[in-house]
Order: C-alpha cells, then structure tokens, then sequence
C-alpha cells in the first residue's frame, strides 16, 4: 500500500484561541495561562499576533477595559501582556478568604481521595502559605494537614493518625488514603458476592 501524499492528507481543524472573560477566579486564569500556551504552540503564533489575539479572545467587557485602562496594550510583550490582563480580569480576594475556603474543604462524602487531593491542592494555591520572613513554602504542610482533617471516612482518618511517624509526607498518606479506599470498595464487592 502506498504511503499518503501530503496533499492528501487532510487539513486539521483550526484551532481557537482559549476565551477570556471578567471576573476570572485564579484557577480559571492558571487554565486560560496552560490552554494559552498550548494554543500558542499548536498555531506556532508569530510574536506579533500574540497582542491582537489575546485582544480577541477577550469578552467585549475586557476588551472595553483593555482599551480603557491600558492604551499601551499592543506594544507589551507577552509577560507584561498576561500580567496586565491578569490584574483586568481576575477577582480580587485577601488570602486570608482562600484560606478560610481552604480550610473549610473536606471530603465529600461520594468524592474519591484522588479527586479530593485535586480539589485541596487547587484551593491551596491561592492562600500563600509561606512564611513571610524567608519564604519557606508551607503549601504542602498545609495541604496535608487539612487532607487528613477533611477525611469523610473516620476509620481512614484515625489509621493515618496512628501511623504518623510511618506516614510522615502528604504522598504517602494518600497512597495509603487510596489502597484504603480501594480495599473498603473491594471489600464491599466481596461481601456482595458472599
């Protein structure tokens, strides 16, 4: 069989800029950056189309606050552009509310350890959990902390209890969060079957 030519080949579908919109939170914003790039990359975006299709993936109100706020806007280069549209468009809150919502997360009760870890890590990220004198990072001391606090399963949550100086980093407490959980879920499965 002969090889395709490429001419044959079929084009691939356009790719569309990802949406920007007012009143992002920052976790919508950290995945307009990553969609961002990978639109950046899959386009192989000249330079100076970057401002032009940043200015066009904006909702009509952003667009009217660029427009107002930064006459510059198409000169910047594409840090200074993120960074001026980041300050547009995202909520502004104190850390100190992340940090409440932060340490209000706990496990809901049909939501898996996996997608509770995502969920813990992704509300951590904006409670700057650093300490201001050197900047030591404390994000995964506190994610641990409210991991273990959050646990739907109080059986689960005093076996890491008791296993702390066995269990002592986040990784390994959820490794042995999840073989937990999919021991009671195999378990349940045998008694099922009895």
């Amino acid at each position: 069989m002969l090889a395709s030519s490429p001419a044959s080949l079929p084009k691939p579908a356009p790719v569309k800029p990802p949406e920007v919109k007012s009143e992002m939170t920052h976790p919508e914003w950290r995945k307009f950056r990553v969609d961002w790039d990978v639109f950046a990359k899959l386009t192989n975006l000249p330079t100076n189309q970057i401002a032009p299709l940043l200015y066009h993936a904006c909702s009509e109100d952003v667009q009217g606050a660029i427009i107002n706020t930064s006459p510059n806007f198409f000169e910047l280069g594409q840090d200074k552009l993120m960074e001026t549209l980041e300050t547009i468009v995202t909520k502004r809150s104190n850390p100190a509310v992340h940090r409440m919502t932060f340490s209000n997360t706990v496990q809901s009760e049909n939501e898996s350890i996996k997608d509770y870890v995502i969920r813990l890590n992704t509300t951590a990220r904006d409670c700057k959990f650093a300490y201001p004198s050197c900047k030591f990072d404390l994000l995964p001391t506190n994610v641990k902390d409210q991991f273990i606090r959050g646990l739907q399963n109080s059986t689960l949550q005093t076996d890491v209890l008791a296993k702390s100086n066995s269990l002592k980093i986040l990784e390994e407490i959820i490794e042995h969060a999840e073989a937990f959980e999919t021991a009671v879920h195999d378990q349940s499965k045998l008694q099922d079957t009895s």
